[in-house]
């Protein structure tokens, strides 16, 4: 009966499509989240199956976007199989027509108004995961939030959203770990802002809740669009994902929210501008959370970050974008700033204080069947200097892939993807002598005691970071992956997933240039040997020693860590019995090893009592309530 009543709906909206799109100019240009992961993955199926025109991949998108774009899928609804249309019909509902139900079933009230429309809402969302074979591993967060967001007009939209809760991981041991055991290697993110406050020590302030604690996050926006969203400005503080890979090297879903005032101009449905230029903010990475202070962290990351992203579709076959970004020290540099301005060249209009890097992609779409592509994001990069390959100063990432919608499954995605993250990627040397900042003393101060820690005061720290994690990919430095992923949005209301993951990482300690830690203290030549012309500080040039052997040599030059990881999951939203809430379950099987080349001459697992084999059954459970 339900489904009859959805295909009436379904039918009255096509007949009604002119005046739906008409009115998409009044309805929410609020974002929808990068972490509403099932549906900008139907986008992109969608996208590859030839169902819409060219989409842009710098996301996130407007409301109003996501309406037009869900629409125009529906014009070739004959295409889609029963279970395909009902999939389709659900997110219409949710995301287009949007109506208005009662609190226990939506989790908001409405205020009409002609000009003023007001929504106030509220959800809680709450997680749990642990090794199953270690009770000290348990980790969760149980979140209250409250939301806030409306309308001004035709055009403009603003919003808040505001979130208390409570955090525990376990206490992991930061030189074996990259982020808490109790979860699935990398996949770790802070979902708070700023640092917590232990429930036993409340007035104390830490980086990671490794005994039961409080944190809160707060993420505003205001968004206009103009010209049936030919034109988006955005100023807020979220999440983003530039890319079309199964994350990106240039700005992943993963990476911290900052605030940053965003332009998306599309004059073309082939030409898609995107820039956006934001301030960051401090925090320490998952390895460092002893070095956490509100003061002294602070003190070494006063960055801002500015990115243009071109991306063009001369055929329906072909993709191509080109991607130039900067971290710099908080100044008015407004050629940073200015949404079509290189910063490169920029750069090389105002001095060398800065940290530069720049990418592209290139995709290949055979509509309906596959795309494939190819993405590299360059940190630094000596093209003359010889032996590219395993020269330590150039850093740089690379990832190419294939996704293939499988005929037979509903609205799937199988991902065959490799992922190389050189030494020192995302990383840069201590600037101390930048215009607009004091001179450094000779010893600074740690994060704990204030007693003298080797790093300069205002030794400040240009990587390609934001709140302690990586902006680009989630590996750390000196990484490669094999990834196979298989996704669908199998049913309404029903999404599943499986993967296997293969992770190596160089070991931090063993193999420099595996961490995200800042290297070197000056951006000036040095010169290293007497009688000889100054040269640029890079890594193997580092007076320091950021790396000692003379040429990098991935997976042989120390000793390296070994993931297999393979994970299943699934979400069912009971919306579908018009329910609120939302269940989700993920197991991952971990297995972990370690090699040594240098040292044993092959790649058997080394299996000691300092490099034990490990093996982890790591279980993931998510419940939310009206967690629009």
């Amino acid at each position: 009966m339900r489904n009859g009543i959805l295909s009436k709906k379904n039918l009255i909206a096509t007949a009604l499509l002119p005046c739906l799109l008409t009115a998409l100019s009044a309805q929410s240009h609020n974002t929808i989240p990068v972490t509403e992961t099932a549906l900008y993955n139907f986008l992109d199926i969608a996208r590859i199956r030839g169902f819409t025109d060219p989409i842009r991949a710098a996301k996130p998108y407007a409301r109003s976007l996501v309406a037009a774009i869900l629409y125009e899928i529906e014009e070739k609804k004959d295409k889609l199989s029963e279970h395909e249309q009902s999939v389709l019909e659900d997110l219409i509902e949710r995301y287009a027509i949007d109506a208005d139900k009662a609190f226990n079933l939506d989790g908001d009230v409405r205020i009409s108004h002609d000009i003023f429309p007001t929504t106030f809402g509220a959800y809680i969302k709450g997680e749990m995961s642990l090794d199953i074979a270690r009770k000290d591993s348990l980790g969760g967060n149980g979140l209250v939030s409250v939301y806030i967001k409306g309308d001004v007009g035709k055009h403009v939209s603003w919003g808040i959203d505001a979130t208390w809760g409570g955090f525990l991981v376990d206490d992991y041991d930061t030189k074996r770990s990259y982020g808490p055991e109790g979860w699935t290697p990398y996949s770790y993110t802070k979902i708070w802002d700023g640092g917590l406050h232990p429930i036993s020590s409340l007035s104390s302030f830490e980086q990671m809740p490794t005994s039961l604690s409080a944190g809160y996050s707060y993420t505003p926006e205001i968004a206009a669009t103009f010209w049936d969203n030919r034109v988006d400005l955005r100023f807020g503080r979220i999440r983003h994902d530039w890319g079309i890979g199964e994350g990106s090297l240039q700005l992943d879903s993963d990476a911290r929210p900052f605030f940053a005032f965003e332009w998306n101009v599309t004059p073309l449905k082939q030409v898609s501008i995107s820039s956006i230029a934001g301030i960051l903010e401090y925090g320490e990475n998952f390895r460092k959370n002893d070095d956490y202070h509100i003061e002294y962290t602070s003190r070494e990351q006063q960055n801002m970050f500015s990115a243009l992203h071109v991306e063009i579709t001369p055929l329906d076959w072909l993709y191509l974008s080109f991607f130039d970004a900067v971290i710099y020290l908080k100044r008015p540099e407004w050629g940073y700033v200015f949404p079509l301005m290189s910063k490169f060249l920029s750069q090389n209009n105002t001095g060398d204080f800065d940290n530069l890097m720049m990418g592209g992609t290139i995709g290949l779409t055979w509509p309906g069947i596959l795309r494939a592509y190819f993405s590299v994001y360059l940190d630094e990069a000596r093209f003359t200097a010889g032996d590219f390959f395993h020269n330590t100063a150039n850093m740089y990432s690379f990832q190419t892939g294939i996704k293939m919608p499988i005929p037979s499954i509903p609205w799937s995605n199988l991902t065959l993807q490799y992922t190389k993250i050189e030494p020192f990627t995302y990383t840069h040397y201590y600037y101390v002598d930048s215009p607009w900042y004091s001179p450094p003393d000779s010893s600074g101060d740690d994060g704990r005691g204030g007693e003298p820690n080797g790093v300069p005061d205002y030794a400040m720290d240009t990587g390609y970071m934001n709140g302690g994690e990586s902006l680009g990919y989630g590996l750390e430095p000196n990484s490669d992956e094999i990834m196979l992923k298989l996704t669908s949005h199998f049913r309404r209301g029903i999404t599943w997933s499986g993967e296997y993951r293969m992770i190596r990482h160089g070991f931090p300690g063993s193999v420099s240039g595996s961490t995200f830690d800042p290297w070197g203290f000056s951006p000036k030549k040095e010169t290293l040997e007497s009688g000889k012309d100054p040269e640029i500080l890079t890594p193997g040039k580092d007076p320091n020693g950021a790396y000692s052997g003379k040429k990098k040599n991935f997976l042989s030059d120390g000793i390296y860590e070994w993931f297999h990881i393979i994970t299943l999951g699934g979400t069912l939203d009971t919306r579908l019995w018009n329910e609120p809430v939302q269940f989700s379950l993920q197991y991952s099987f971990v297995a972990l090893y370690y090699t040594d080349f240098k040292e044993q001459g092959n790649f058997r697992p080394i299996n000691s009592s300092s490099y034990p084999n490990t093996f982890r059954n790591i279980v993931t459970i998510s419940i939310g309530v009206s967690p629009y």
